[in-house]
């Protein structure tokens, strides 16, 4: 494991980043200072820092931009605003999703952050039918932006996925979100936060 040196300092609580894929062993220092293995779809702050083995990988999503990070070990590297920097070893393989995606996406901390206190993120149900033209088509380009990302995606990576929750989530579509939610649960047993997603719309 590479040394991520001395004990974080303190900084702003800023979500800039979430994790989409890990594979292999990849540690997390957070602002409490304390290693701990990065999780799919944990949400990444300014400052954090990543340590990743020889033979593992990360990938994390920048939410202003839309900017995507994929490291292969050994390396680490510490997350920025809208880029990482990098502490040592190999430098990430970098692409950008399409421009549509980083506005939906930044809502998906708060979504998390909401799922994992345990409150409920479905309300008074709305229909597609009860839309005006202009959101319906929002919703069928973001259906086509979607399988553009989930194409271009590691099987693992929920990315694609959390952008096409955070649309329709949007809109009140819950009866939409369901299926979406079962394919990020298959995707990512373990995760927390997904597990966390899904309780929050579940049915009543």
């Amino acid at each position: 494991m590479l040394l991520l040196g001395a004990p974080a300092l303190a900084h702003a609580a800023r979500d800039v980043a979430l994790v989409s894929s890990v594979s292999g062993e990849v540690s997390h220092i957070g602002s409490g200072g304390v290693p701990k293995k990065a999780r799919v779809a944990m949400l990444v702050q300014q400052g954090d820092r990543f340590a990743v083995t020889a033979r593992g990988t990360l990938r994390v999503t920048y939410l202003a931009d839309g900017r995507q990070e994929t490291w292969t070990g050994p390396a680490s590297f510490r997350a920025g605003t809208t880029k990482s920097d990098r502490i040592g070893g190999h430098d990430p393989r970098v692409e950008s999703l399409p421009a549509a995606v980083p506005k939906s996406l930044a809502r998906v901390p708060e979504l998390i952050r909401s799922a994992n206190s345990g409150k409920a993120l479905r309300g008074a149900k709305r229909t597609r039918q009860s839309l005006v033209a202009g959101d319906q088509a929002d919703l069928m380009a973001a259906k086509v932006i979607y399988a553009r990302m989930r194409a271009a995606a590691v099987a693992e990576d929920v990315t694609p996925e959390l952008y096409l929750f955070s649309v329709p989530q949007g809109y009140a579509l819950y009866d939409e979100l369901e299926p979406v939610v079962a394919d990020m649960r298959r995707r990512q047993p373990r995760s927390d936060e997904i597990q966390a997603l899904a309780r929050s719309v579940s049915r009543p």
